[in-house]
């Protein structure tokens, strides 16, 4: 959602959301909850919506600029790679640029997906399988995922899945995320050459800073030593400073979970401090699998989906909810409940989450049927 969480952006099949929608893919749409004005965001300059599916939208912090993946040919002139791409559509003039591009303009040559955009919507971070964004002397031919930000300003490419001395990593890097004003981008990686690190290969969070070239290793604990567990999409507060993100070790804290379940945890970048989120108002860790998670602004609330039954008091089924977790005071809510407090029937917060600037508003997907009246279309 933006920043005062005014507009939603989401992916759906429905054909009757907007006039005229019967291309028969999956599109994106841009929800105005004030005025409850609904648009179509994958579409060309002319309004032609595309010709094949769009997935994965992200929006801008005014929620002037929608991003997504698209592996349709129509949105913009001379895309005849037949793979997925990169768009972001100007919602304020219907321009529509390609962000999977070379320096110079030249598309991908594989697939490129996972969108995310700064809140001036002028920087967009994705990852890709081309190998010929960035120069042959950087990307050899060996194909692998790789994170890139372009600056749709510009027109500048540059690869995110570096180490600090600019090395390429040397395993696949995916799911970015990138800071408010676009000089951080945090991201996942199987590579075992970004930081100095066992040989054996585990999935661990990074973020490099595109200003100094300096990349962190986030899955580590306070003292800065890397954990034996593998981490999973990475989320930033606007600033940079803290990544939330899910991960499987039971060495990250001291009130972490044993290996067995995923914990969602917040690194601070700047003290090195690391907590578990996922626990009670009372610090226990909750004894299902919990992730998908987002933060706010300054760190303070991080939202997330959890299977665990034991995080809020009477609630007893083992489905997966969506939760929020006030990391000053420790407070934690279910989201994913009615207006009068029912929790949802269904399962809610397994594929997106997204909290606003000051963790007022929390959106998310959800399979329950009684979350809002008239929800009876079964999906």
């Amino acid at each position: 959602m933006s920043a005062d969480g005014r507009y939603v952006v989401f992916e759906s099949d429905a054909t009757n959301l907007v006039p005229g929608d019967d291309n028969g893919f999956t599109d994106i749409f841009c929800k105005n909850l004030e005025t409850g004005e609904i648009v179509l965001c994958s579409a060309s300059a002319e309004g032609e919506a595309g010709n094949c599916y769009s997935e994965r939208p992200c929006i801008s912090g005014d929620g002037r600029y929608v991003a997504f993946q698209s592996i349709a040919s129509n949105l913009v002139s001379g895309d005849n790679n037949e793979r997925s791409d990169v768009f972001r559509k100007d919602l304020k003039t219907g321009e529509i640029v390609r962000c999977s591009t070379t320096s110079s303009g030249d598309e991908g040559d594989d697939h490129s997906s996972d969108p995310c955009i700064d809140l001036s919507g002028r920087y967009v971070a994705f990852h890709s399988f081309s190998i010929n964004l960035v120069s042959k002397d950087l990307q050899g031919s060996e194909r692998r995922d790789l994170v890139y930000r372009k600056d749709l300003e510009t027109g500048e490419l540059v690869c995110c899945s570096t180490n600090s001395n600019g090395e390429l990593a040397n395993g696949d890097s995916e799911y970015p995320d990138i800071s408010g004003d676009g000089r951080y981008v945090a991201f996942e990686s199987f590579a075992t050459n970004l930081v100095a690190a066992p040989s054996y290969v585990e999935v661990r969070i990074y973020r490099k800073d595109l200003e100094t070239g300096e990349l962190l290793c986030c899955s580590t604990t306070s003292s800065g030593k890397l954990i034996e567990g593998t981490s999973h999409i990475p989320r930033m507060s606007t600033d940079g400073r803290y990544v939330v993100f899910e991960c499987n070790a039971d060495d990250l804290t001291s009130d972490g979970g044993s290996t067995s379940k995923y914990h969602v945890y917040l690194k601070d970048l700047q003290t090195g401090v690391i907590v578990c989120c996922s626990t009670s108002k009372e610090g226990e860790p909750g004894d299902g699998d919990s992730g998908n998670s987002d933060v706010s602004w300054d760190g303070r609330y991080v939202v997330f989906m959890s299977r665990s039954r034991s995080l809020a008091p009477g609630y007893s089924k083992k489905r997966e909810q969506v939760y929020l977790k006030d990391l000053q005071t420790g407070e934690i809510a279910i989201c994913s409940s009615s207006s009068g407090g029912k929790v949802g029937n269904g399962d809610s917060g397994s594929f997106s989450l997204s909290i606003s600037a000051d963790g007022r508003h929390v959106v998310f997907d959800s399979g329950a049927s009684n979350l809002a009246s008239g929800d009876d279309n079964n999906d």
